[in-house]
Protein backbone atom coordinates (compact mmCIF):
# COMPACT_ATOMS: atom_id res chain seq x y z
CA UNK A 1 0.00 0.00 0.00
CA UNK A 2 2.69 2.20 0.63
CA UNK A 3 4.52 2.08 -2.40
CA UNK A 4 0.81 3.10 -4.29
CA UNK A 5 0.77 5.62 -2.04
CA UNK A 6 3.95 6.66 -3.00
CA UNK A 7 3.71 6.23 -6.89
CA UNK A 8 0.47 8.35 -6.74
CA UNK A 9 1.77 10.73 -3.97
CA UNK A 10 0.91 14.41 -6.42
CA UNK A 11 -2.46 12.84 -7.35
CA UNK A 12 -4.04 13.07 -4.33
CA UNK A 13 -2.84 9.93 -2.33
CA UNK A 14 -2.45 9.90 1.69
CA UNK A 15 -2.25 7.76 4.13
CA UNK A 16 -4.76 6.61 5.97
CA UNK A 17 -5.53 3.02 8.61
CA UNK A 18 -6.69 -0.11 6.90
CA UNK A 19 -10.21 -0.31 7.71
CA UNK A 20 -13.39 -1.99 6.79
CA UNK A 21 -16.18 0.75 6.97
CA UNK A 22 -19.00 -0.30 8.46
CA UNK A 23 -21.26 2.57 8.18
CA UNK A 24 -20.40 6.57 6.92
CA UNK A 25 -21.73 9.89 7.03
CA UNK A 26 -23.90 9.45 10.60
CA UNK A 27 -24.20 13.30 11.09
CA UNK A 28 -24.14 15.12 14.53
CA UNK A 29 -26.75 16.88 16.00
CA UNK A 30 -26.54 20.24 14.79
CA UNK A 31 -28.66 21.58 18.17
CA UNK A 32 -26.41 20.24 20.57
CA UNK A 33 -22.83 20.50 21.59
CA UNK A 34 -19.55 18.41 19.44
CA UNK A 35 -19.62 16.02 22.52
CA UNK A 36 -22.93 15.59 23.19
CA UNK A 37 -23.65 15.15 19.82
CA UNK A 38 -20.80 12.37 19.62
CA UNK A 39 -21.63 10.72 23.17
CA UNK A 40 -25.24 9.89 22.07
CA UNK A 41 -24.41 8.63 18.76
CA UNK A 42 -21.94 5.96 20.67
CA UNK A 43 -24.69 5.33 23.24
CA UNK A 44 -26.95 4.65 19.89
CA UNK A 45 -24.47 2.54 18.49
CA UNK A 46 -23.52 0.69 21.52
CA UNK A 47 -27.24 -0.18 21.75
CA UNK A 48 -27.29 -1.74 18.26
CA UNK A 49 -24.71 -3.60 18.78
CA UNK A 50 -26.07 -5.24 21.50
CA UNK A 51 -28.94 -5.63 19.55
CA UNK A 52 -26.83 -7.34 16.68
CA UNK A 53 -25.26 -9.60 19.14
CA UNK A 54 -28.58 -10.84 20.68
CA UNK A 55 -30.22 -11.60 17.19
CA UNK A 56 -27.08 -13.90 16.52
CA UNK A 57 -27.46 -15.54 19.83
CA UNK A 58 -31.25 -16.04 18.46
CA UNK A 59 -31.24 -17.00 15.34
CA UNK A 60 -32.44 -20.98 15.02
CA UNK A 61 -29.77 -22.04 11.92
CA UNK A 62 -26.61 -19.58 13.06
CA UNK A 63 -24.64 -18.53 10.29
CA UNK A 64 -22.57 -21.62 8.80
CA UNK A 65 -18.57 -20.69 9.86
CA UNK A 66 -15.69 -21.73 7.23
CA UNK A 67 -13.63 -24.67 8.25
CA UNK A 68 -11.94 -23.74 11.40
CA UNK A 69 -13.08 -20.74 12.06
CA UNK A 70 -14.44 -19.57 15.65
CA UNK A 71 -18.49 -19.67 14.95
CA UNK A 72 -18.77 -16.24 17.38
CA UNK A 73 -15.85 -14.29 14.94
CA UNK A 74 -16.76 -12.33 11.77
CA UNK A 75 -14.71 -13.81 9.35
CA UNK A 76 -15.01 -12.75 5.70
CA UNK A 77 -12.96 -13.71 2.38
CA UNK A 78 -10.85 -11.63 0.11
CA UNK A 79 -12.52 -11.34 -3.24
CA UNK A 80 -10.86 -9.34 -5.50
CA UNK A 81 -8.70 -5.98 -5.83
CA UNK A 82 -10.95 -3.15 -8.16
CA UNK A 83 -11.65 0.39 -8.55
CA UNK A 84 -14.83 1.82 -7.76
CA UNK A 85 -13.51 5.00 -9.53
CA UNK A 86 -13.78 7.41 -7.34
CA UNK A 87 -11.52 8.86 -4.95
CA UNK A 88 -11.96 6.86 -1.62
CA UNK A 89 -12.59 3.53 -3.68
CA UNK A 90 -9.74 3.82 -6.14
CA UNK A 91 -8.33 0.83 -5.44
CA UNK A 92 -9.34 -1.72 -2.92
CA UNK A 93 -9.70 -5.30 -1.53
CA UNK A 94 -13.37 -6.26 -1.74
CA UNK A 95 -14.77 -9.12 0.63
CA UNK A 96 -17.54 -11.10 1.00
CA UNK A 97 -20.83 -10.32 1.74
CA UNK A 98 -20.67 -12.51 5.08
CA UNK A 99 -24.24 -13.17 6.23
CA UNK A 100 -23.38 -10.99 10.44
CA UNK A 101 -21.64 -8.68 9.14
CA UNK A 102 -24.50 -7.66 6.75
CA UNK A 103 -26.63 -7.99 9.55
CA UNK A 104 -24.94 -5.86 11.75
CA UNK A 105 -24.39 -2.90 8.54
CA UNK A 106 -28.79 -3.50 8.29
CA UNK A 107 -29.00 -3.13 11.69
CA UNK A 108 -26.57 0.42 11.96
CA UNK A 109 -28.92 1.79 9.06
CA UNK A 110 -31.97 1.54 10.68
CA UNK A 111 -30.57 2.70 13.86
CA UNK A 112 -28.75 6.10 12.25
CA UNK A 113 -31.29 6.29 9.03
CA UNK A 114 -32.52 10.40 10.37
CA UNK A 115 -28.92 10.93 10.79
CA UNK A 116 -27.03 9.66 7.42
CA UNK A 117 -25.76 12.47 5.31
CA UNK A 118 -27.77 11.46 2.08
CA UNK A 119 -30.15 9.14 0.48
CA UNK A 120 -27.71 7.17 -1.34
CA UNK A 121 -25.93 6.30 2.28
CA UNK A 122 -29.21 4.79 3.43
CA UNK A 123 -30.31 3.02 0.08
CA UNK A 124 -26.86 1.72 -1.64
CA UNK A 125 -26.42 -2.04 -0.94
CA UNK A 126 -23.66 -2.22 1.28
CA UNK A 127 -20.15 -2.93 -0.04
CA UNK A 128 -17.54 -3.97 2.32
CA UNK A 129 -13.87 -3.74 1.06
CA UNK A 130 -11.02 -2.33 2.25
CA UNK A 131 -9.04 0.81 0.25
CA UNK A 132 -5.40 0.26 -0.39
CA UNK A 133 -4.98 3.64 -2.10
CA UNK A 134 -7.61 7.05 -1.78
CA UNK A 135 -6.47 8.73 -4.86
CA UNK A 136 -8.05 10.59 -7.76
CA UNK A 137 -6.48 8.80 -11.10
CA UNK A 138 -9.39 7.68 -13.27
CA UNK A 139 -10.75 4.41 -13.63
CA UNK A 140 -7.88 3.24 -16.46
CA UNK A 141 -5.18 4.21 -14.36
CA UNK A 142 -6.20 2.24 -11.42
CA UNK A 143 -6.95 -0.56 -13.22
CA UNK A 144 -3.87 -0.63 -14.98
CA UNK A 145 -2.01 -0.46 -11.23
CA UNK A 146 -4.25 -2.99 -10.43
CA UNK A 147 -2.89 -5.31 -13.39
CA UNK A 148 0.53 -4.52 -12.39
CA UNK A 149 0.01 -5.44 -8.79
CA UNK A 150 -1.19 -9.03 -10.35
CA UNK A 151 1.59 -9.46 -12.19
CA UNK A 152 3.92 -8.83 -9.62
CA UNK A 153 2.32 -11.39 -7.69
CA UNK A 154 1.13 -9.09 -5.07
CA UNK A 155 -2.19 -10.31 -4.95
CA UNK A 156 -2.84 -14.14 -6.66
CA UNK A 157 -6.30 -14.97 -7.76
CA UNK A 158 -7.38 -18.51 -6.49
CA UNK A 159 -10.06 -21.34 -6.62
CA UNK A 160 -13.22 -19.81 -6.10
CA UNK A 161 -16.37 -21.25 -3.69
CA UNK A 162 -18.76 -22.19 -5.78
CA UNK A 163 -20.12 -18.95 -6.84
CA UNK A 164 -17.46 -16.50 -4.69
CA UNK A 165 -14.64 -15.36 -7.01
CA UNK A 166 -11.65 -15.74 -4.21
CA UNK A 167 -7.81 -14.07 -3.79
CA UNK A 168 -4.62 -14.25 -2.09
CA UNK A 169 -2.97 -10.73 -1.10
CA UNK A 170 0.24 -10.64 -0.31
CA UNK A 171 -0.81 -13.95 1.91
CA UNK A 172 -3.81 -12.94 3.40
CA UNK A 173 -7.00 -14.91 2.55
CA UNK A 174 -9.45 -13.75 5.00
CA UNK A 175 -10.52 -11.13 7.33
CA UNK A 176 -11.10 -11.33 11.20
CA UNK A 177 -13.11 -8.29 12.29
CA UNK A 178 -12.20 -8.23 15.85
CA UNK A 179 -13.32 -4.74 16.88
CA UNK A 180 -15.35 -1.52 15.94
CA UNK A 181 -14.20 1.85 15.77
CA UNK A 182 -15.90 5.34 15.83
CA UNK A 183 -13.87 7.87 13.73
CA UNK A 184 -14.52 11.86 13.02
CA UNK A 185 -13.80 11.68 9.63
CA UNK A 186 -14.40 15.53 8.99
CA UNK A 187 -12.01 17.62 6.96
CA UNK A 188 -9.04 16.00 5.52
CA UNK A 189 -7.77 12.32 5.50
CA UNK A 190 -4.99 13.28 7.70
CA UNK A 191 -7.04 15.07 10.13
CA UNK A 192 -9.65 11.70 11.15
CA UNK A 193 -9.65 11.04 14.80
CA UNK A 194 -10.62 7.87 16.59
CA UNK A 195 -12.80 8.57 19.55
CA UNK A 196 -14.18 5.67 20.38
CA UNK A 197 -13.46 1.40 20.54
CA UNK A 198 -15.25 -1.55 21.69
CA UNK A 199 -14.31 -5.09 20.66
CA UNK A 200 -16.73 -6.89 18.50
Amino acid sequence: MEELREIYSDRGSVRFQPHVTLIAGIKEDPGKSEQESRSEIWSKFLETLEDWRGSRTDQEEPTQPQEGVDPSKIVCRLTDVTTRGFFFQCILISIETQPDLISLNSKMRQAFSSRLASRTQAESPYFPHCSLLYSDIDSSEAERAIRIMESNHVFKRIEPDGDVDLIDFSGITSFEFQAVELWDSNGPVEDWKLLERIDL
